[in-house]
This record gives C-alpha cells, structure tokens and sequence, in this order.
C-alpha cells in the first residue's frame, strides 16, 4: 500500500512538473515590449486597499523567478482579478494585513499577475486559472525546472481566515523548506567547485605565465648577449676601418704635401733670378706670410704679377693653404697674375697681405 501511494505522489509531482515546465517554456515567447509593470497595479492596489502589504515583486515574471532562485526563497504567485467579488474581501481580510505582510516578506517572493495586462493574462491562462482570487506557490530549480507547485483558488480561499491562510503557508514553508535547503546546498555545492576549479585555473594559470616570463627572460638574456656581440663586432668593424680610412688620409696627406713640396721646389727653381734693386724699374715688395713674419724681395714692376704669386709659393709657410689671392692695400685684390706690378700701382715698399679662400 505504501509502495502504490508513493508512486502516485510521485506520479502526481512529475504531472505537476511537467505541465508547469511547459508553461515556463512558453513563457519565452511573451511580447514584453507592451507589459504593465506590477509597481503600476501595485499603486492602484494601495489605493483601495492601503498600504499595508506583503512587499509585491517589480519587474517581470521570469524576473521573480530568478530573484526567488537567487535569495532562495519560494515565489507566491497572485493572480489578480480587480471585477471578481471575491477580490474585495481576500485583499482586506487576508493579503493587506500586517500578519501575512511580516510573514511572506520573511519567508516568501511575491509576485502579482493582473488579468487586465498581456502578462496577466498570458500567466492566467497557463495556470488555467478558472476563478479567483488564486495564489500558486511555485520552486523552480537552478536549471528552470519546477520542483513543486500549490495552488488555493476561489471559494477554498474564501472559506479561509487570515490565520488558515497564514497556517496554510507555513506548512507549506515547513514541509518543503528541504528543497531550498538541497537547492542552496547542490548551489553552494557548484559555487565550491567553481571556486576549486578557478583556484586550479588560477594556479595553472600563473605557472603558466611564470614559465612563460622564463623564457621570456631567457630570450631576452639571449637577445642581448647577441645584441652584445653584434654591437662589439659593428664597433671593432667600425675601429678597424676608422684606422684604415686614417691611414688612407694619412697617405693622400702625405702624398698631398709632396705634391706641394714638388711644386714648391719646382717653382722656386722656375723663379727669375731677383733683381739687383739698384736696377731700372726695380722695386721691393714686402708680403706678409701666414705666420704675421714678413718677407721681403725685389721685382721688376714690369714683370707679371705672377712672379709676386710664385715667390710666395716657393715659400714653406704656403703649403697649408690651398688657395689665396693676393692684397694691396688698402684692401684692394691683385688677382690678375697676366698684369704687370706696374699695371697694378703697386710701389716699392708695398706691403702686400695673403687672403685664403
């Protein structure tokens, strides 16, 4: 006998389950861009019936499942008909009083479903709602799935006091507290494992990160020996032709300086014996060399003024300069070596400066 009654409870239960758990599934598809929210009703509720009340959810219906989830309380589901007569007296006598207000805020959700709005109506026809004032005590687990579902409808509520109504509740609560105590127990179950899962994740995680900032560091330490090596092979490369490219120079130097020491020689025994300066047309002029000292020689002032330009080359002071002219004063260029000295008033005793280029 006790085999045949828990099967059909069992029975029973599953119907239950089943039939809810395709409401919920339909539920998906309300059009909730049209709903009136429950603060509205609640407002019209306050104003026929007063302000003391259990504290009615606001927001949608699968909102209050989820917050009757998250807080681990069941969720009372009152469908509310303002036009039925047995309205009046269910809200005054029972769901606006101050003993059901401390209890279901204590123990319960509550969540109102208006018949005069889409959602209202949508929850009303799912429950079969055939008369009213209807309450449903609905759990549902973490995975959306109805665990258990009670109703009181119409004339069972009417024939009801407050303190029935009250002791209806909270034998309810008492007899079925288990299934939230086994809901928080498997969710802190999962919040554990969670817990154990992201620590195990974390440490992976940051033995990963530490293997990876060691061959991290072990790249970089090779990045720069080898950007060592490559920096002291470009610098002894950079040294070496440094010494060549001063080598070079020092060769064209010195190659340079004999060419001049060749032309200089070659100059001086190119250049017109000097003159006696007692001689006709015979003057002397004097040049101030690079070095400030003076030299003096006597020239023909009939002669070119290329003369004046070999005498100077002839001299040792001249192979640092690669090009200069030749000034009288006051500062007035000789540069026309065809022109004779005369041609270029210049007098005994001239004294004539050197201007490099």
């Amino acid at each position: 006998m006790s085999t045949l009654y828990n099967f059909t409870l069992n029975l029973l239960i599953s119907l239950y389950n089943f039939s809810f758990g395709i409401f919920l599934g339909r539920l998906d598809y309300v059009n909730h861009n049209h709903l009136i929210q429950p603060k509205n009703i609640l407002l019209d509720l306050e104003k026929t019936y007063g302000e003391i009340h259990p504290t009615f959810f606001e927001g949608k219906f699968e909102e209050a499942i989820n917050y009757s989830k998250e807080f681990g309380r069941f969720l009372i589901v009152y469908v509310h008909s303002g036009d039925h007569e047995n309205t009046p007296n269910f809200c005054e006598g029972i769901l606006f009083t101050e003993i059901i207000q401390n209890y279901v805020d204590e123990n319960y959700v509550l969540w109102i479903a208006d018949i005069t709005t889409k959602e209202g109506a949508v929850i009303n026809k799912r429950l079969k709602v055939s008369t009213y004032p209807y309450i449903g005590i609905i759990h549902v687990n973490d995975n959306g799935q109805v665990m258990l579902r009670t109703h009181r409808a119409g004339d069972d509520i009417m024939s009801m006091t407050v303190d029935d109504f009250m002791t209806w509740l909270l034998n309810f609560h008492e007899n079925n507290q288990h299934l939230i105590d086994l809901q928080r127990s498997e969710r802190e179950q999962r919040e554990q494992d969670r817990l154990i899962m992201e620590e195990q994740d974390l440490a992976f995680q940051q033995a990963l990160e530490a293997d990876k900032e060691k061959e991290r560091l072990r790249n970089l330490e090779k990045e720069e020996e080898e950007k060592k090596r490559i920096e002291a092979e470009e610098l002894e490369k950079q040294l070496r032709e440094k010494e060549l490219l001063e080598q070079q120079k020092l060769i064209e130097l010195e190659k340079q300086q004999q060419l001049k020491l060749q032309k200089r020689q070659l100059i001086k025994d190119n250049l017109p014996e000097e003159p006696n300066k007692n001689e006709e047309n015979v003057i002397t002029i004097a040049i101030r060399l690079i070095d400030g000292s003076r030299v003096k020689r006597n020239f023909n002032k009939l002669s070119p003024v290329q003369d004046i330009y070999n005498f100077v080359d002839s001299s040792q002071e001249i192979l640092e300069i690669d090009s200069y002219d030749l000034v009288a004063y006051p500062n007035r260029p000789v540069t026309d070596k065809e022109s004779t000295i005369d041609e270029n008033q210049i007098k005994s005793n001239d004294l004539l400066q050197i201007s490099e280029h």
